[in-house]
Formats: structure tokens, sequence, C-alpha cells
């Protein structure tokens, strides 16, 4: 089974990948999309790296 992790930018989250998922999850991909705090880049790695 593949995972991939999507990482949204500013004025986005994990939301914005929806349609993408949708197909990804189709084909038997499972999709991670953490939402990151976009406080400041430690905490959005911090973030990641808990997926």
């Amino acid at each position: 089974m593949t995972t991939i992790v999507l990482t949204h930018g500013a004025f986005h989250g994990g939301w914005c990948f929806a349609p993408l998922i949708d197909e990804l999850e189709r084909q038997g991909i499972t999709c991670l999309t953490p939402e990151l705090p976009l406080t400041d880049l430690d905490h959005d790695v911090a973030a990641v790296h808990a997926v």
C-alpha cells in the first residue's frame, strides 16, 4: 500500500486537496493531509513530522 503526505501552503488547508485525494484513493493510495498551524516554520515542520 502506498501512502503520501500532502501539505498545503498559506491561506489553504487540507481541504484544498479534496479532488486529488478522491482520485488517489480510488487508485488505492492513502493520503494524509496534516493541518499546518502556519504560525512559524518550526511548528509547521513539527505538524508534518507528527504524521
